[in-house]
């Protein structure tokens, strides 16, 4: 008999290699919402809704947080695992994001899109 090691089920999406832990190579949707994680205050999620209407809550990590910001909100992004980097400090995952702040017309109609606009723009007003 071999033993196989058991991943907890998670809310949130690992861009990662390894399906076992249920991490996945790549995301491509829509950046509706990005926000503190719930457990680790210094960590961050971010919501991609995928085409079918699904939200992705992906689990920011040092590649994510160095090249998506709040302005991103609204333009659709693919995150994609490419490599394990390694430091002095350790390994690291690198992942390539690219966005898309010029929606064709198939992109407005994606599930949620009219709704992260309407929220982009309410966010944008100076008060």
């Amino acid at each position: 008999m071999a033993l196989k090691p058991r991943y907890p089920k998670r809310d949130t999406v690992t861009i990662g290699d390894d399906q076992e832990k249920g991490e996945r190579p790549y995301v491509y949707g829509l950046l509706a919402d990005i926000r503190g994680h719930e457990k680790f205050a210094d960590k961050k999620v971010y919501e991609i809704v995928e085409e079918d209407g699904t939200s992705a809550l992906v689990s920011g990590c040092g590649a994510l947080d160095a090249q998506i910001g709040p302005d991103c909100i609204g333009a659709f992004v693919e995150l994609t695992f490419t490599s394990w980097g390694a430091n002095d400090r350790g390994k690291f995952r690198s992942i390539k994001v690219q966005w898309d702040n010029e929606p064709t017309e198939d992109m407005k109609r994606w599930p949620r899109y009219d709704e992260v606009q309407a929220k982009r723009e309410l966010d944008d007003i100076p008060f």
